[in-house]
Formats: C-alpha cells, sequence, structure tokens
C-alpha cells in the first residue's frame, strides 16, 4: 500500500501519546524517565496542512509542512508532540529528511520511542542525506549517534569501508546503548556484508516499433549521461536495465511493474502519456521515481511521477512570462493574441487571467489553420482591435518563418510583439529578416542559438561520443536530462533508500540541455524556468527596456508618417 494512502488514516488517528512515546523500544532499550511535556507551539498550521492532504491537495501539504519545517526545527520550546505531528506530516509528503533533521535536533532527549522514529525514517536516506545529518553540531547526541550509526552502516554496503569504520568508531565513542551500539560494532568488526551488485536504474523505451526512432534518440541521451556520471571514481556503481516496450502502451505499462519486482530505483520511461500515468498508478511504492521524456501530461496525478514535455504546462509558463514582462516591464495594458488551432486551452486562460490579474484586458484572440498560406484575416482582426501588444504563439519555427512576414504585411508594424519558444529557435533567429525579427520579444526556456549554453556544451559532447550530428529535435536532450535527474539524487547502495531521488528532483533548480529544470511544490510538477529575450541582428539578447520603447514609438511614427504619404497619394489621385 503507498504511503500517501495509509498517511491520512494515520494523521486522522492522531499521534501516539506523550506517555506511550516513553515506552521501551525493545529488549536492551533503556527507559527513559517520564518528563511531562504539554504541546507550546500553535497546531494551526498543522491542522490546515492535514486537511489539504487529507483533501488529496498534496502540492498544498508539502508546502505547508515545509514552512513549518523551516520555523520550528532547531527551536527551543519545541515539544515532544508537535515534533511527532510535524513529523508524520512531513514523512507523509515525501520529506523524510526534513523529518529526521526535526528529531536529530530536537530541544529534548529522546526516548527508545523517539529514536526508533528516527531510525525508521534514517532507513530511508542517502548517505549524502546522512552526512548532511550528522554534520549538524546543534543536534542532540542521541539523534546524532542514530544517524551516525546508519550512516556506518550504509557505507559498508556501499564498499567504504574505511569511512565506515572512522564513523561506526564515532558512535563508539559516545558510548551509546541498544541497537545504535549493535549497528556500530557490527560494522567495526567487518561483519556488514557489501552489496556486490551495483544500483539498477530501469530505461523502458521503444526500440522497435513506430516509435523506435525516438526511443534510440532518448537512450543515447541517456547513456551519455551516466557516461559523464561514471567520469567521476567517487560515485557508486549504476547499471541500467533497458527494456523494449515495442512501442505498445500496455507493454510499457507491464515492464515498469515487472522492473519494480527488480529492486530498480527509478524507471526513466514510457514515453506515452497513458503508460506514465498508469504505471505511477499501479507501482507497489510511491517512491520508485519515475520520469518521462516525453509524456504530454500525467504529472502530479500520483507523486514522484514527472514528465520533461508537458505540453500544457509548458505553453502556459511561457504564455504567462510573456504577458507578465510586457505589462510589468513595458507598462503594457491591453493585448492581442495570435495562435494555432488546437493550442493548448490551458495557456490562453492562463494568460488571460494573468493579463486580467494586472489590471489589463484581451482585446482579441484569434486562432489560425497552420498549414494555410496566408493569416490574413485573423492578423487584420487583430490590427483593428488595437491593443497595446501582440503576442503570437507558433506550433514550430516553419509557421514563425511564414507568419512574421504578414505580421507586418497586414498591419502589425508599429506593435511590440512577443513570440514563444518557436521564435527563438536557431532557424527563426539566423533566417528570417532582420526587418520581421529584431526587436521582438521572446518567452523561452531554452537559447540555443547563442554559444557558451548549456545546449551547446551537450551537443558538443554527444558529437564527440557519437561521431555524428545532434538530431535537429529535443528527444536526445530530453533522455539526456532524464537520465541526469534520476542520478541526481541516486542512493549509493540498497533500493529502500530511493525515495532519496524524489527528494532531491524536488528541491533546487537543476541546470539541463533542455532548460533550467524545477518541481513547482505546489502543484508537484516539473517544467522549465522561462526568461525573455529579444532578437537582434541574428542572436538572442537581453532586452533592454528603455531601447524597446523607444523602438516602439519610432514604428509609431513611421506607421504615421507612411499613413500621412498614403492619405496623401489618395487626394492627388481624386483631384485629377
Amino acid at each position: 500500500m503507498s504511503r500517501w494512502s495509509i498517511v491520512a488514516a494515520v494523521l486522522a488517528a492522531g499521534c501516539a501519546s506523550s506517555q506511550a512515546s516513553f515506552a521501551p523500544e525493545g529488549p536492551g532499550e533503556p527507559v527513559q524517565p517520564e518528563i511531562a511535556m504539554e504541546r507550546v507551539l500553535d497546531a494551526t498550521g498543522l491542522e490546515r496542512a492535514r486537511e489539504a492532504f487529507e483533501q488529496g491537495e498534496r502540492g498544498t501539504a508539502y508546502v505547508l509542512a515545509d514552512s513549518l519545517w523551516t520555523d520550528w526545527v532547531g527551536r527551543r520550546d519545541l515539544d515532544r508532540e508537535s515534533a511527532e505531528d510535524l513529523s508524520d506530516l512531513l514523512e507523509s509528503v515525501g520529506a523524510e529528511d526534513r523529518a529526521a533533521d526535526l528529531w536529530v535536533q530536537a530541544p529534548f532527549p529522546l526516548n527508545g520511542g523517539d529514536r526508533k522514529r528516527l531510525r525508521a525514517l534514517v532507513a530511508r536516506l542517502s548517505i549524502r542525506e546522512m552526512e548532511l545529518l550528522q554534520a549538524d553540531s546543534a543536534g542532540n547526541a542521541s539523534g546524532r549517534s542514530v544517524v551516525q550509526a546508519e550512516l556506518a552502516h550504509a557505507l559498508a554496503v556501499a564498499g567504504h569501508p574505511d569511512r565506515a569504520q572512522l564513523m561506526a568508531a564515532a558512535v563508539l565513542d559516545a558510548d551509546p546503548d541498544g541497537t545504535e551500539r549493535r549497528r556500530a560494532e557490527e560494522v567495526a568488526e567487518g561483519s556488514v556484508t557489501p552489496a556486490r551488485a551495483p544500483v539498477r536504474v530501469g530505461v523502458v523505451l521503444p526500440a522497435s516499433g513506430r516509435f523506435s526512432g525516438v526511443g534510440e534518440q532518448i537512450l543515447e541521451g541517456a547513456l551519455l549521461a551516466v557516461e559523464r556520471y561514471k567520469s567521476d571514481p567517487t560515485r557508486s556503481p549504476v547499471e541500467l536495465v533497458v527494456m523494449d516496450d515495442s512501442s505498445q502502451v500496455q507493454l510499457g505499462i507491464d515492464l515498469v511493474e515487472q522492473l519494480e519486482g527488480q529492486d530498480v530505483v527509478a524507471v526513466v520511461g514510457p514515453v506515452r502519456t497513458e503508460a506514465l500515468v498508469s504505471a505511477a498508478i499501479r507501482r507497489d511504492s510511491d517512491d520508485m521515481f519515475l520520469i518521462s521524456p516525453t509524456a504530454a501530461s500525467g504529472q502530479g496525478i500520483e507523486p514522484d511521477a514527472y514528465s520533461l514535455w508537458d505540453r500544457d504546462r509548458r505553453e502556459t509558463d511561457v504564455a504567462v512570462a510573456l504577458v507578465s514582462w510586457m505589462a510589468d516591464v513595458m507598462g503594457m495594458g491591453t493585448f492581442g493574441v495570435l495562435y494555432p488551432g488546437g493550442w493548448s486551452s490551458a495557456a490562453l486562460a492562463a494568460l488571460e487571467s494573468k493579463v486580467e490579474e494586472g489590471g489589463g484586458r484581451v482585446l482579441a484572440a484569434e486562432s489560425y489553420v497552420t498549414d494555410s498560406t496566408t493569416f490574413g484575416a485573423p492578423i487584420t482582426a487583430l490590427a483593428e482591435a488595437e491593443p497595446d501588444a501582440v503576442v503570437v504563439f507558433a506550433d514550430g519555427p516553419r509557421t514563425v518563418l511564414q507568419l512574421a512576414p504578414q505580421l507586418v504585411y497586414y498591419g502589425l508594424r508599429r506593435w511590440l510583439t512577443g513570440g514563444d519558444v518557436n521564435w527563438s529557435d536557431p532557424s527563426v533567429v539566423r533566417q528570417l529578416d532582420p526587418s520581421y525579427a529584431d526587436h521582438r520579444v521572446v518567452a523561452t526556456y531554452l537559447d540555443r542559438a547563442s554559444a557558451g549554453t548549456p545546449w551547446q556544451a551537450f551537443k558538443a559532447e554527444y558529437e564527440a561520443k557519437y561521431r555524428k550530428g545532434l538530431p535537429d529535435n529535443m528527444f536526445t536532450a530530453l533522455g539526456f536530462d532524464a537520465m541526469n535527474l534520476v542520478l541526481l539524487g541516486i542512493p549509493e547502495a540498497e533500493p529502500t533508500r530511493r525515495s532519496s531521488i524524489g527528494r532531491a528532483v524536488r528541491r533546487g533548480v537543476h541546470p539541463g540541455a533542455t532548460g533550467d529544470l524545477v518541481v513547482d511544490p505546489s502543484t508537484d510538477e516539473l517544467h522549465r524556468e522561462v526568461f525573455v529575450r529579444v532578437i537582434q541582428d541574428g542572436t538572442l539578447e537581453v532586452p533592454d527596456p528603455m531601447e524597446m520603447g523607444e523602438w516602439v514609438e519610432q514604428q509609431r511614427q513611421l506607421e504615421e508618417f507612411l499613413r500621412a504619404l498614403e492619405e496623401e497619394k489618395e487626394q492627388q489621385e481624386d483631384g485629377r
């Protein structure tokens, strides 16, 4: 049963009383003296987080729990009941390291029940996570002993005997009782058997069938990431278990289930949305990390299941970033929107909401047929609406090359114009005539046109390894980024510690070949950070708002001049 399904019942039932938590842990465990402790800290935040979790709002619960941890950890007035409740909540939202830290830094002595809680939490942490915990000098002695004893054992299993011996000696020097002494003595005596097999990562891709070309490119990127990982001799060995789903959704689901039975710590794949969602639901344990390089959606439905190519999320982020920059930086209040048929309705709704949130309005939103040769009708409709700015979305770079000249031809010369990621494609930036490209604002998460970017470094690394040009698509880079995310938090030994991968991915920003990747804690969706650039002289540059404003004014004056000339010409023709 997954931890998400059982924890709500635990929270609803409440935690054990303080008196029960002082019960002996087992044979050989000392009974701690009874200390009466009443709840000191306000539990309002805990109740809000519990309610959010029980209603299925895991992202909100995570944000609230993490905020409580930031406020409570290390406080001298933290009481045991509050620690127990917050620890349960943190564990339920996948923050076992935070929960363990709460106990390590508790201001009260840990009794047998407390140490048992801490031991269960630490048993799920990676070596790196435990090293961070035991290094905290502010922690209490009994909590540090629990962490150090578990760390010594994990180091021994991972094949680091010297480090394990040093850690075991540190535990024994503190003269602990019970389990910690026994575990440290086992390490010190050399009776812990190192793991002979490397940590295993599953890969489910189409090596045959209609999507075999996609699978081949993704696998090349994943192998490149593993090669980079293995170039560091201090890292623990990793083995890939690659399986072919023959481009079939059901087979992909079955293979993920099969891999889980082989104790893999994560799976890269499957590539289809339906397979990702079903595989995530059918896992025996939520902590087996799943990441699809290409699924169009499916994030946030289940914990630790992500996609690098979530279409709605990508288009929404870009649309919101674009209108936000135009409104906040350039002071634009009204907008016209041009978008391809079949474009994300979620992105359009988010754009409109963002504009209205700032007191602005979308005066016109026009769709166009992507395989058309002329876009005159929708462009003219936008021009007639007289917005302050126009945003233009496309389904690919080829459409931008067709569309951009017609924007000027049909009357959108004088408006500040912004585009999506397709406008930042190298074929657009370098091939589009400057009269149609320069001063066009671009919201993107990836600069493939400029030198010295992560994309260019990845491209050079790929071409050096495979002795061929990088394919002109994103599949290989998506495989590379997906595998790098898995390797980011991979446990050094023991597949039971695999939840460390999800924790690592959920924290911080991770630079990748396809952009800077980050998990939105409120939705538990992986997305890319979006930035704004301007096309200028065949390159992408950081826009200068003042210069952009001057250009817009120049275009307005130019259009007025051209209009006056046209009117004068018409008057002369009428007078003949």
